[in-house]
């Protein structure tokens, strides 16, 4: 008798969970965060020359304090267009609401190739541009934000003074390529961009026994955290990452974009 009622409850909470999980996933609307309010990004863009947009990896909810893998990128980002005379502001885009019915939700616009949260940092970026004239932005993305990135440079792709750098992007996303935008592989050297199989399983697999190791020896490392792909870290110091960057830099943003037009440009 108690075998059964452990059986039923357990097909029971299944269901209950399966059904949840289907309601999010199929009927809800996408749910994403925004960078912030439209008229508090605009306020940035009055005080500083240069906007740059962050988009994270994984579930797309890192802060920049959180964001380890990607911050000096943007720390070396900042320092660059401040010796170049740019000043310049960092703003997070966060696309996963925090808990589990975000991040079913965030997997839906995931699977549909981020079509929802592209509209959304497009639109909002498009804001900037058109209300304060001769504003540079740069959208700066890692791994899947990277994709993100692709997607809403994509459909920015008429819009000026608007340019990406994406680092990692994994190889089952559709590539898009411009002008405006820096790709970094690692040379190539990237598992996950090059779409090495037999690496990117043998990390997945290694990642639990890693993770039971760390809390074993009381080390604060997730589940996710314990993935660790060959090649998908982008050192600011590496030849293939701070370089190209000051390079791409150096020849994208432009003195004149900076300058507020003339009434006769207006």
């Amino acid at each position: 008798m108690k075998t059964t009622v452990i059986v039923l409850t357990t097909f029971f909470v299944i269901i209950v969970i399966g059904f949840v999980s289907w309601f999010v996933f199929f009927l809800e609307p996408e749910a994403a965060a925004s960078t912030t309010e439209e008229k508090e990004l605009l306020d940035l863009a009055t005080s500083k020359d240069v906007i740059i947009v962050f988009n994270s990896g994984g579930w797309g909810n890192a802060t920049l304090k959180e964001a380890t893998d990607f911050t000096p990128i943007l720390a070396g980002i900042q320092q660059t267009l401040a010796e170049l005379g740019y000043s310049s502001v960092i703003t997070p885009f966060v696309r996963t609401p925090g808990g589990l019915l975000g991040k079913i939700s965030d997997e839906k616009d995931l699977m549909d190739s981020f079509r929802y949260s592209s509209e959304i940092l497009a639109s909002e970026i498009e804001f900037v541009i058109d209300n304060s004239p001769g504003k540079q932005v740069i959208i700066a993305g890692f791994s899947n934000g990277g994709d993100l990135t692709l997607k809403t440079m994509k459909r920015l792709a008429n819009k000026p003074g608007i340019y990406a750098i994406v680092a990692g992007v994994p190889w089952w996303y559709q590539n898009f390529n411009s002008d405006s935008i820096l790709h970094l592989t690692n040379n190539g050297q990237d598992t996950l961009v090059a779409g090495d199989y037999g690496a990117v399983a043998l990390a997945v697999i290694e990642s639990p026994f890693k993770w039971i190791w760390a809390k074993i020896h009381r080390r604060n490392l997730s589940l996710a955290q314990a993935i660790e792909f060959p090649g998908h870290d982008y050192p600011w110091v590496s030849r293939e990452v701070g370089p190209p960057i000051v390079k791409f830099l150096d020849a994208k943003i432009k003195p004149e974009a900076l300058k507020e037009p003339t009434s006769a440009q207006k």
